[in-house]
C-alpha cells in the first residue's frame, strides 16, 4: 500500500490500524486544553460536555463505542447508571445498572483502579460484566473511575469489537486524563470547589 493512502484514513491511524507517530500532536494538545475547560465551555450543560468528550475520544483513539456510568450518593443500592453511551446498541446501553464490584466496569468503580483488558472474552475481570450482556462481542475494553475530591463519580469505558487490537498505555493516560477531568467538571457543575 503505498505511502498515501496509508496516510488517507482520518486521524492519527493507517487504514490497517498503525498509529501514526506525530500526526496528532496539535490534535491531542487541542483536546487536552479543551478538556481541561469543560466548565468553561459547557456550564451546567452536562448532555453537552458528555457529548464533546465522547466526540474528542472518537477522534484522538480508535474505538468501537464507549460511555459513562455515574452513582448518586443517595442510592442505597450503589450502583452505577448509564448516562451517557456512544456507539452500536447506545440506546439499549441506556438502561443499563450495575452493582459495584460486577465485571470489569463494577471492580473499576469499587477499587477506583483504571483497567486495560485486553480481551473480555478471555478475561476473569471481565466475568459478569454487563456490557458483553446486550454487545456481546466485545473485545479490549478500557475503563478509569471517574473520581472527584476521593468521592466516586463513575466509571468511564472504551471497547473495541472482538477483532480490534488492545489499547495502548498512551490511550489509557488519555482515558484517564478525560476521567480526571469529568470528575472537576461534575463537581464544579455541582457547585463544589477544587
Amino acid at each position: 500500500m503505498s505511502e498515501n493512502k496509508k496516510k488517507s484514513m482520518s486521524g492519527p491511524f493507517t487504514m490497517e490500524g498503525q498509529y501514526q507517530p506525530g500526526s496528532t500532536t496539535d490534535f491531542i494538545t487541542d483536546a487536552f486544553m479543551r478538556i481541561a475547560a469543560l466548565y468553561d465551555d459547557f456550564g451546567t450543560d452536562i448532555e453537552g460536555a458528555l457529548q464533546y468528550v465522547s466526540q474528542l475520544l472518537r477522534k484522538s483513539i480508535q474505538l468501537t463505542g464507549g460511555g459513562l456510568l455515574l452513582t448518586d450518593i443517595n442510592d442505597p443500592n450503589a450502583e452505577l447508571k448509564m448516562r451517557h453511551a456512544f456507539g452500536p446498541m447506545h440506546e439499549e446501553l441506556s438502561h443499563l445498572h450495575l452493582p459495584l464490584g460486577r465485571g470489569a466496569l463494577g471492580y473499576c468503580a469499587e477499587e477506583s483502579v483504571a483497567l486495560n483488558v485486553a480481551d473480555c472474552r478471555n478475561d476473569a475481570r471481565a466475568e459478569g460484566e454487563a456490557l458483553l450482556d446486550i454487545l456481546g462481542a466485545v473485545g479490549p475494553l478500557l475503563c478509569a473511575p471517574v473520581i472527584f475530591q476521593e468521592r466516586l463519580e463513575g466509571v468511564l469505558y472504551i471497547y473495541r469489537n472482538e477483532e480490534g487490537l488492545p489499547f495502548s498505555a498512551g490511550e489509557m493516560n488519555i482515558v484517564n486524563y478525560f476521567s480526571r477531568a469529568l470528575a472537576e467538571y461534575i463537581g464544579m457543575s455541582r457547585g463544589e470547589d477544587l
